[in-house]
């Protein structure tokens, strides 16, 4: 039997080649000895990393500094011309700026140790026939993937079964936007991370739909791991404070030596005994180093480190603070380094008013505002109907965990549902009045979703999507609580609002209702939302 090779071009291969040359029967999965043999043959599914350095490496590091050697060797000096006290505090200074320096180090790992350890990550995949959870590490190629939203993929992975499946891909490709998947055969073998929508790919979550996938990667195979290795082939370099002090310790010596040796001939010269000029030679040596300089260093660098840390920026290494701060530009990917990928509600209109909503990221603290005052929502009829559209219809959840709050499912989505928080909506008192009774998923052909509503006895349809897709499909709109026929003007209105928005880099999400004379039982755009 011909070894199991990962090495493939997955994204090309049919759902039927994908699990015949991985050996595995979706239906049931792997077996427990299968999954064993194949953990031996691949390894663990983990990514290589830097390894937490040991207190006696960062003791080591301290001392590996020319200047550092300048004075140890004036140490030495001190002790064999007899000068005890000389020798005992150019010691104690080098000992202090040591343990300043692998104090701040160890301190930074151990924070970095701590982050590691929060994160303790489970894969569901289907072993013997039935789902189990595992940890992500023992995930091994072959393995059958359960995926649903608010899931972070542990591998990478072929999809065999989609239900509306999107990704955040933005840690590989730095788009924002979820990514649509689908099990369709992507014929470009050079097609880019990005463009294969047949794959999800390890540390991507999954934010909408459900579906199943065979992991075709793991560990250093996978793209994370691919980005991994490149990284761990960049050599490290001396920071240019490092190489700064290193020619410092150098010239320095070299003019000591000079002036040393200058100064004990011209003496030898005007008749003072060899021996005297000799420990005056020394003894200026000594005095001319600047013992205290590699302990102000330290400190000023510690000092830089502990204020850096306040402002959320972890730094391992004491030089790396001075290379930072001389740092003038920095080329970098927007989503989630620049940004934290969180969408924030910031504006709203109707055809009755404007207004704004504060607060940041997914946590409901914020207040939706009108004039500069709070407003509540439900004062207003048109409003509390866009609020209460924005949490029904809608996928996303929010989730409150220990370091605060985060979103289940598309980041717009989740937003919309914070806004809608803040003006005293929830989704359990929403769907309790509202309950959903079908849903036509978002699709990038139509640009807009919708979700059907049984309320008593009452049939509502209500559309979510881009407003230049919605806006043709109106022919009435919601002024305050009174419905009037759709004008040019009203039509304008809109175009307008949406310019202004847009003009401020602000992404726009339009609502729309309408009542049905009955329960759809197959509901089709073209019968619910036109």
């Amino acid at each position: 039997m011909e070894p199991i090779t990962t090495q493939v071009t997955w994204h090309t291969n049919t759902i039927q080649e994908v699990t015949a040359r991985l050996r595995v029967n979706p239906d049931e999965g792997l077996t427990s000895s299968d999954a064993e043999q194949r953990l031996k043959e691949f390894g663990p599914n983990a990514i290589r990393t830097e390894e937490s350095r040991p207190v006696l490496s960062m003791i080591v590091a301290q001392f590996n500094d020319m200047l550092i050697w300048v004075l140890m060797a004036a140490t030495l000096i001190s002790l064999a011309i007899g000068e005890a006290t000389d020798a005992v505090v150019i010691m104690a200074i080098v000992v202090l700026n040591a343990i300043l320096g692998v104090a701040q180090e160890y301190r930074a790992e151990q924070s970095l140790t701590a982050l590691k350890k929060m994160a303790a990550p489970l894969a569901r995949v289907r072993r013997d026939g039935a789902p189990v959870d595992i940890p992500a590490e023992q995930v091994v190629p072959g393995d059958v993937l359960l995926l649903e939203s608010g899931n972070v993929v542990a591998a990478d992975a072929r999809l065999i079964e989609s239900a509306s499946v999107k990704a955040d891909e933005s840690a590989l490709t730095g788009e924002s936007e979820p990514v649509d998947k689908s099990t369709e055969v992507v014929s470009d073998p050079r097609a880019g991370v990005g463009d294969r929508v047949n794959m999800v790919h390890s540390g991507c979550a999954i934010t909408f739909g459900r579906g199943t996938a065979v992991a075709v990667a793991t560990g250093g195979g996978t793209e994370m791991g691919r980005i991994a290795t490149m990284l761990e082939g960049v050599d490290s370099e001396q920071t240019p404070l490092q190489k700064k002090l290193a020619h410092l310790g150098k010239v320095l010596a070299v003019l000591v030596a000079v002036v040393c040796v200058v100064v004990f001939f011209a003496g030898v010269m005007h008749d003072q005994p060899p021996g005297e000029m000799f420990l005056t030679a020394v003894a200026l040596a000594v005095a001319a180093i600047p013992e205290g300089l590699p302990a102000v260093v330290t400190i000023v660098l510690a000092v830089g480190m502990r204020n850096m840390v306040k402002r959320n920026a972890l730094i391992r290494r004491l030089q790396a603070v001075e290379t930072l701060g001389a740092t003038t530009v920095i080329c970098t990917d927007k989503t989630g380094t620049l940004t934290r990928n969180q969408m924030t509600v910031r504006r709203w209109w109707t055809f009755s008013g404007q207004g704004s909503v504060t607060g940041e990221g997914y946590a409901p603290d914020g207040e939706i505002m009108r004039n500069g005052q709070p407003l509540d929502p439900r004062s207003r009829p048109d409003l509390d109907l866009l609020m209460r559209s924005a949490v029904l219809c809608n996928d996303a959840n929010l989730r409150q965990e220990p370091t605060g709050w985060t979103a289940i499912g598309d980041p717009t989505e989740a937003a919309l549902l914070t806004a809608a928080a803040k003006g005293g909506w929830s989704r359990d008192e929403a769907e309790r009045e509202w309950p959903r009774a079908d849903e036509i998923p978002f699709d990038s052909g139509r640009k807009r979703m919708t979700t059907i509503h049984n309320v008593d006895g009452k049939v509502f349809a209500i559309v979510k999507g881009a407003p230049d897709m919605i806006r043709p499909l109106c022919s009435h709109v919601l002024v305050g609580s009174t419905i009037e026929p759709m004008t040019e003007q009203h039509s304008a209105d809109i175009a307008a609002a949406g310019r202004s928005m847009a003009g401020d880099a602000l992404r726009i999400m339009g609502f729309a209702i309408r009542e049905l004379p009955s329960l759809p039982t197959s509901p089709q755009p073209k019968d619910v939302e036109v």
